[in-house]
This record gives structure tokens, sequence and C-alpha cells, in this order.
């Protein structure tokens, strides 16, 4: 099997049973996490992943190919709802399919690199966040990334990466999105207790904290005002582009950075400096 090549779904299956994505870099394989839900965050959250990893595989010189073999990876989340009590069963089920897939591909197993990239946004101010919306949010944002890599850490290997994109709301005060800001807080301060937990495996974790950036999760960007308002925000006052973003999480993914551990990277375009 050709080492640089991303292992793909279908566009329209992975919409349908998204419950990961495996990618071989040079050797080291990776793998990009998303519980599906039944609504239209969720499918938000599923264009932009692979807009994302499609943007990312251009950047580091990949091809995309569709392999129907790894269809086995996903039906066990097929059409399956993320709530605070499913991550767990849901991360034991994404890794048993991730161990059969790879033993389909008489490949050794294990990954080198997980990037925990999925999330969906709340834009709502703390008075219009209902339980259910915070339980959700929490749940893909937070829940999610901590039960996926607490049950792959058998998986990762050595001198591996781990990789957590965080937002920069987390060193901003936005209100606008305050559940959603909370749940990347959660996520950086997982990144720094990882970090030092993984260490003596020679493991990094870093987190990459993306801005104002061009992306579908992001549907206010419609409006032609708030364009011009959140590119301002950069000190190159445009937005971010999924390019941009992808180069970081490229490098933080990478043997460069196996010297970089614990560290909050901010790939906003300088966002407020």
């Amino acid at each position: 099997m050709d080492s640089r090549t991303i292992k793909a779904l279908e566009f329209g299956k992975v919409l349908e049973h998204l419950a990961g994505l495996c990618v071989s870099e040079a050797g080291r394989r990776v793998s990009l996490g998303l519980f599906p839900l039944r609504d239209a965050d969720a499918v938000n959250a599923a264009h932009t992943l692979f807009d994302e990893v499609r943007t990312w595989s251009a950047h580091s010189g990949f091809r995309l190919s569709d392999f129907p073999d790894l269809e086995g990876l996903f039906p066990h989340l097929e059409k399956a709802a993320v709530s605070p009590s499913s991550a767990p069963l849901d991360a034991d089920a994404l890794w048993a399919a991730f161990d059969r897939g790879i033993a389909g591909q008489d490949a050794e197993p294990g990954l080198d690199v997980l990037i925990n990239n999925a999330g969906i946004t709340l834009p709502r101010s703390i008075a219009n966040v209902t339980e259910q919306d915070y339980e959700r949010v929490f749940a893909v944002n937070a829940r999610a990334p901590f039960f996926i890599v607490q049950r792959g850490l058998d998986r990762i290997r050595d001198g591996g990466a781990i990789v957590n994109v965080s937002s920069v709301t987390t060193r901003i005060s936005f209100p606008a999105i305050i559940a959603y800001t909370m749940t990347k807080g959660a996520l950086d301060t997982f990144t720094l207790a990882l970090a030092k937990e993984l260490g003596p495996r020679g493991i990094a974790v870093n987190a990459v904290a993306p801005g104002f950036t061009e992306t579908e999760i992001n549907p206010t960007l419609h409006d032609p005002q708030v364009r011009r308002a959140y590119s301002a925000e950069s000190v190159f006052d445009r937005l971010g582009q999924p390019e941009d973003v992808a180069a970081v999480v490229s490098f933080a993914a990478g043997r460069d950075a196996g010297w970089t551990t614990g560290q909050w990277i901010d790939a906003s375009g300088g966002v407020r400096l």
C-alpha cells in the first residue's frame, strides 16, 4: 500500500458513516476522529473536517484515493447520536473498527499521530444556551477527544504525536460563543496534562488554535458585514483559510516538532495582537 495515500471513503459515505480517517504520511499512520450526530451541526462538522483533510493532503503532497474495503471501519457508528453517556462506548467501537480495518490491510497495528479535529460550534450567549445545547457541545468537543485518547493510548506508538485543535477564543473574550469557548479551554488543559503524562514515551502533545477561519462551521460568515469585522481582527486583515491552519497542524504532527510539547500554538493570523 502506498504510504503516501490518504485512505478515505467516497465523500457521501463519509457523511453517512464518519467515525474517523486513517492517514499514512511517510510511514506515520494518522487518525482523525469524529462522532456523527443527527443534526445540521454534525453535517457542518463533517464537511469542515473533510475539507480540511483535503487541503492538508494537498499541502503535504498526498493524493486522495477511495478504498472501498475500509467501509468496515464505519458501520458501528452509522447514524449514531452522541451523548455524554455514549462517548466511551463510541470510542471503543471506533478503535475496534480501526483495528479491524488495519488488520484487513495486513498493516502493523497502531498509529503514530492522533489529531482531534472534529467539533461543532454553538453561537449563543449564556442567556440562550440550553442544558441540551451545553451537553451536546461538550460531548463532541471535549468528551469525545478525551475518550478517543484514553481508549487509544495503547495504540499510539512511542515517539508519536497528538494534536488537539483548539481555538483562539480561549485567549480572548468572546461571549457570543461562550459554551464553545469553554469546551476548547478544556481541550487546552487536556493538552497540558497529556504532554506531561506521555512525555516519557516521547509522544509530543500540542494544541493548534485557529482564529476566524473560512469554513462551514461559521455560518455567520455569509453576512458581508460579519466577514469584514472578523477579517479586521487579524493583523493580515483577512479571514484564515483551511490551508493556513493545515500547515500548522502538519508541522505539529510531524517529526520536526518532536521537541515541542505542551504548547498552545496560535494559528489565528494574529487575532487581537
